[in-house]
């Protein structure tokens, strides 16, 4: 059961949610909360967050007072224990989107700066949160999430075409059990993941 709360519908949203859709055992929900509705956050999404209800959450690009600070400390519970939680990339992410001063501070696997906050629909590119593309993809170290295929799967990373952007995350957190999986080339960290209580945790910059 997957629970996706995404703000920008950008392309990427179609093919991840076709891709979850082809597996009969995962059970997903949509959601999609428009940036021209915070004049209405946060919204209230019932029972979502109560352990159990969902297995795995997908956070979007979506600013932090779409949820408040409630129900993101509801989800942190959740991740506590034993849900899954993936944060995308996007304008509206991590520091970016308010999520340095949420309950989710302490869940999301890599450091945040509180200072990079943006105004609700703001998307200027190319300062510090963004990573200007073209962003090429590295290996930083094997892991099943980042086994493609093949008999060296450094080489296959090379061979996907860059990114046109990313995420310009501080950095992955010091703390047992939180790795590094991609990087770029200078080893700015592209997907993290880690662990919060007995749940796990994914952080993408893309």
């Amino acid at each position: 059961r997957i629970l996706y709360l995404e703000g920008t519908p950008r392309l990427e949203q179609t093919f991840l949610r076709r891709s979850l859709r082809r597996f009969p055992d995962l059970d997903l929900n949509y959601r999609w909360i428009p940036k021209d509705t915070s004049n209405q956050w946060p919204v209230d999404l019932d029972d979502a967050f109560q352990p159990g209800r969902y297995d795995v959450y997908i956070l979007g690009d979506l600013d932090a007072t779409a949820l408040g600070d409630e129900q993101l400390g509801e989800l942190a519970e959740a991740v506590s224990g034993g849900a899954g939680l993936l944060t995308l990339g996007g304008f509206q992410a991590y520091g970016a989107g308010g999520y340095a001063d949420s309950p989710l501070a302490d869940v999301i696997p890599v450091r945040m700066d509180a200072s990079r906050r943006r105004a609700v629909g703001s998307e200027m590119a190319n300062d510090e949160t963004q990573l200007p593309g073209p962003v090429t993809i590295e290996l930083a170290r094997n892991h099943p999430i980042t086994d493609l295929g093949g008999d060296e799967p450094d080489a296959v990373w090379q061979q996907l075409p860059p990114l046109p952007g990313a995420n310009r995350l501080v950095g992955e957190k010091v703390a047992p059990g939180i790795l590094a999986l991609l990087q770029t080339p200078q080893q700015n960290p592209l997907l993290v993941v880690g662990e919060y209580g007995g749940g796990r945790t994914a952080a993408l910059a893309f």
